[in-house]
């Protein structure tokens, strides 16, 4: 999974990272990687192929939502978007099909929404006008 969205030399740091090691307990090296990725026929990455194939990590899915990091984050493990995180230090995995659902699009559109409002009151010195009060 992680090839989608980084090459072999980064997924062989995120497996040490996260303490993973080869069959014969070496640590991985971006070769180690690129013989398992091969032998199991994994296409290597390839920018191009990530953005035909729109996967982002958590950080191309900020910029094209126009939202915080912590902001996607926190809407996939709510639920309102998918997103894979395969090493718990790893890039996420996000498919920008998903961010491109009504669904999701409305969600930041209404948190951008309640952003500005909360920053014009801000701005002015008066009560930020939260949606609902």
């Amino acid at each position: 999974m992680l090839a989608l969205v980084c090459t072999d030399e980064y997924i062989a740091l995120f497996l040490n990272r996260n303490g993973r090691q080869t069959g014969m307990h070496n640590p991985c090296s971006a070769g180690r990687v690129t013989s398992h990725r091969k032998s199991h026929h994994i296409p290597a990455y390839l920018e191009r192929r990530q953005q035909e194939e729109g996967w982002m990590n958590l950080t191309q899915a900020a910029v094209y939502l126009g939202a915080a990091r912590a902001t996607v984050r926190k809407a996939i493990e709510q639920g309102v978007c998918t997103g894979l995180h395969p090493l718990a230090d790893s890039p996420w995995i996000i498919p920008r099909d998903d961010l491109d659902r009504p669904e999701v699009r409305a969600h930041f559109a209404g948190l951008r929404r309640a952003t500005l409002r909360t920053d014009d009151a801000s701005a002015t010195g008066g009560t930020p006008k939260l949606p609902g009060l």
